[in-house]
């Protein structure tokens, strides 16, 4: 950091300073001192993200030196081993940022092929050799499977008495005949289904040959909790993303057996470029609760709403499958507060899943294990105390780890706080453990402060390893702020968290209102959301966002009742402009539907729909807002509000496609 303004100067004025680059991957903080204060500045890093080029390469049998090439940050370090005692790394074997490893394969002289691989900077190289004068060819080279996987086989042709391997480079594609032989033979393999919202790319290595197996994307999308009748409501509201194509699918609602529920188990959906969708399910008759998914020809967002009278509002949004996954948890009996735990099974085969129940220093707690078998499909839902009886849970505060066995990605999960009386209903946050979230960084759209509104960050770590944070508040205008005298919520406020533990950090709502965006920056990956409470209304969780250059959301008022949606962005950096539109449920600009904003770096806006578009009907609306910024990316969140006890929850948003 640089001053550019004058070093000293009498009475009010304004110090300036100018903030270099960070071309390393890790995140890094100062601070400037001004009139005996301290402002402390945080600024992001590039990320580690190393990739090495190229991926694999054959050989003949005679064996010969190669380069790999790592790319990444100055700051990222990296290492690199050989599995295979016939391929030897000559070059430096660790380092940091860009670098050239060098390497042998020695001469084979049996007749069958080989394969091995050298590890650098987490990633993999495959080194193919061939055997003495066994030359093999195959067909295909290449195969395309469709989300769904399946079946597969590869015609292998080479001199009957050359021998072969085949191999597999990914858990998800396994050979189903034969591993190993002589001269021609057909090698079966299968493909097992793509639960993620992106394609894939995997190899089997046979013969000394490569066939290169690319997988779509699956679709679908998971709502893990979904719970009607005995007076609750449940409603999913879909969005299409996609400026240009149609969505097309079907909502499925499946109960705890993985099994249709009723009539209106499944129903199909069409949403027109940018529009929206919404399903119902009333509280009339008996409970009946499981999970919902959506199938469609192109990716949807969505969340599902739940409403009891007694209760009030929560939402949840759609969930990606995972092995392990990570919730912050909290009861606290004396208050009739609870969180419960639902979980999911994505597969269509059943599903062991084990619950572990930590403190925020990371540890099990004295009877915190359990278990459960899913069905295919199937579905599970218990309050804290129920899921770990044996634990002392009646003032607890800490995380619930849920892992299964499987190499797909199996699980999804919610975690809902519940409490006794209006209001007292809100999501909290669950973050993937395996495969683990690679961001460094937490981006929340909006907090509120003071007037009787306070907020509380909560935290969670879910890698192996200490994770230090750091926590920085910005105003509307971008400037760092203070929002809380008492420490926890001031600028640059600190966090350790311990593996697998968490971590809570609140303000009171003392004091004059203050509102604006909030950053936290590790050194580790880490997951966490903003709880906001309000007197009179009850308690709302937002999730962090993700920077993006646009996004959707679903929006809704009902003047009658005198319930609005609002929506705050903030920039993530520089100075944005923004462009708003009010679209109705098929996606079409509504009249006086449309409006410019701009923010400063790292600013915030927070309006109701009304307040921004005055001169739409928005009396009785549904359907849907887009954001687009010019200049950088902005991070978002929609918030539902009401008059009454309970109407008040926070809604995630989906990027723009």
């Amino acid at each position: 950091m640089t001053r550019t303004s004058a070093s000293s100067i009498t009475g009010s004025g304004t110090a300036s300073f100018s903030v270099a680059a960070n071309s390393g991957g890790a995140s890094r903080t100062g601070t400037v001192t001004v009139a005996g204060q301290t402002v402390t500045v945080a600024q992001a890093g590039t990320g580690c993200g190393l990739a090495v080029s190229p991926t694999s390469r054959k050989f003949d049998a005679n064996g010969a030196t190669g380069t790999v090439w790592i790319v990444g940050g100055s700051s990222c370090s990296w290492t690199a081993s050989s599995s295979a005692s016939w391929i030897t790394v000559t070059s430096a074997k660790s380092g940091t940022g860009n670098a050239t490893v060098t390497y042998t394969v020695a001469k084979n002289t049996s007749s069958s092929g080989r394969t091995g691989k050298i590890t650098l900077a987490g990633q993999t190289f495959w080194a193919i050799q061939s055997g003495t004068g066994c030359v093999f060819s195959i067909s295909p080279t290449s195969k395309n499977f469709a989300g769904a996987g399946g079946q597969g086989s590869v015609a292998l042709t080479g001199p009957s008495g050359c021998g072969w391997t085949a191999s597999s480079t990914e858990t998800w594609i396994t050979i189903s005949s034969s591993n190993s032989g002589s001269g021609n033979a057909t090698v079966g393999y299968s493909v097992q289904s793509n639960t993620a919202s992106s394609s894939r790319t995997g190899m089997l290595i046979i013969g000394g040959r490569i066939l290169t197996v690319n997988q779509a994307a699956n679709n679908q999308t998971f709502f893990p909790q979904f719970s009607a009748g005995a007076q609750w409501e449940s409603e999913l509201v879909l969005t299409n993303p996609s400026s240009s194509e149609t969505a097309m699918g079907s909502v499925t609602v499946l109960n705890d057996g993985g099994e249709q529920i009723g009539d209106s188990g499944s129903r199909s959906f069409t949403i027109e470029p940018l529009g929206s969708a919404r399903f119902a399910m009333d509280g009339s008759g008996d409970l009946v609760s499981g999970s919902a998914r959506v199938k469609a020809n192109i990716p949807v967002a969505g969340v599902a709403k739940y409403r009891h009278p007694a209760l009030g509002m929560a939402v949840v949004g759609n969930s990606a499958p995972a092995r392990s996954v990570m919730a912050a948890v909290v009861r606290d009996k004396d208050r009739g507060l609870n969180t419960g735990i639902a979980v999911s099974n994505a597969l269509d085969k059943a599903v062991e899943v084990k619950l572990s129940l930590r403190g925020h220093d990371g540890r099990e707690a004295a009877g915190g294990s359990a278990s459960y078998t899913l069905p295919a499909s199937g579905h599970v839902a218990k309050l804290m105390d129920q899921w770990f009886p044996e634990a002392e849970t009646s003032g607890f505060q800490g995380t619930v780890v849920v892992s299964t066995e499987q190499t797909e990605e199996s699980i999804t999960a919610a975690a809902m706080q519940i409490g006794t009386s209006v209001g007292e209903l809100t999501s909290l946050p669950v973050v993937a453990v395996d495969p683990a979230r690679a961001g460094r960084e937490l981006y929340f759209a909006h907090f509120a402060k003071g007037t009787g509104w306070d907020t509380a960050l909560f935290l969670t770590n879910p890698t192996g390893s200490m994770t230090a944070s750091e926590v920085v508040f910005y105003d509307d205008a971008g400037n760092l702020i203070s929002p809380s005298a008492n420490g926890q919520m001031s600028a640059g406020a600190l966090a350790s968290l311990q593996p697998q533990g968490g971590a809570v950090i609140a303000a009171d709502g003392s004091g004059e209102l203050l509102s604006g965006s909030a950053r936290v920056v590790a050194d580790n990956a880490l997951g966490g959301f903003l709880r906001f409470s309000a007197p009179g209304l009850g308690m709302a969780g937002a999730e962090a966002s993700e920077p993006m250059e646009g996004f959707i959301a679903p929006m809704s008022r009902h003047a009658g009742q005198s319930t609005s949606t609002g929506v705050a962005i903030a920039s993530i950096g520089n100075p944005v402009a923004l462009s708003l539109t009010l679209r109705d449920e098929n996606g079409k600009p509504v009249v006086g539907g449309e409006a410019v904003l701009e923010l400063r770096a790292n600013g915030h806006v927070s309006r109701l729909l009304e307040q921004l578009f005055p001169e739409a009907d928005t009396h009785n609306f549904k359907g849907t807002l887009t954001v687009k910024a010019a200049g950088g990316k902005i991070v978002g969140t929609v918030i539902e509000i009401g008059l009454q006890p309970g109407q008040f929850t926070a809604l995630p948003v989906a990027e723009l496609r």
